[in-house]
């Protein structure tokens, strides 16, 4: 068939896919397609679907990673800035544990624990303009 491939045993899946798409069409040119593609990568309709559209977790972590970077521009600003980043932080730690991924969970958190400890030293802190 001349098509060519890499990998062990995915020669048969390639000639199976050419030959599918040579003599047929419709439903055997879709599991062509199946057959050519890695099984990770097939995707069912709801899947598909879900891709399209942001659900409300993925808009609140938006949200949270876009105060974030706000908070962290306006850092010198003032102490209310700083108070933001951490609480952004917070709200970041919160998404990556809800979203499942709680490395980014833990180090959000971290870094909303760092943002709390420089608020507080700003407080203590005198007022390096006026001097």
């Amino acid at each position: 068939m001349g098509v060519e491939s890499s990998g062990a045993g995915s020669d048969v899946n390639w000639q199976w896919g050419a030959m599918l798409m040579e003599t047929q069409a419709g439903r055997a040119n879709y599991l062509c397609h199946c057959a050519l593609r890695p099984s990770h990568v097939r995707l069912n309709r709801k899947a598909r679907q879900d891709r399209k559209h942001m659900n409300g977790l993925t808009i609140f972590g938006l949200v949270a990673v876009s105060l974030m970077l706000l908070f962290y521009a306006l850092e010198d600003r003032g102490s209310w800035a700083r108070l933001g980043f951490a609480c952004a932080c917070g709200l970041g730690s919160v998404y990556g544990f809800l979203q499942g991924a709680w490395p980014f969970g833990v180090v959000e958190a971290i870094w909303s624990l760092v943002a709390l400890r420089r608020f507080a030293l700003s407080l203590r802190a005198p007022n390096a303009s006026s001097r």
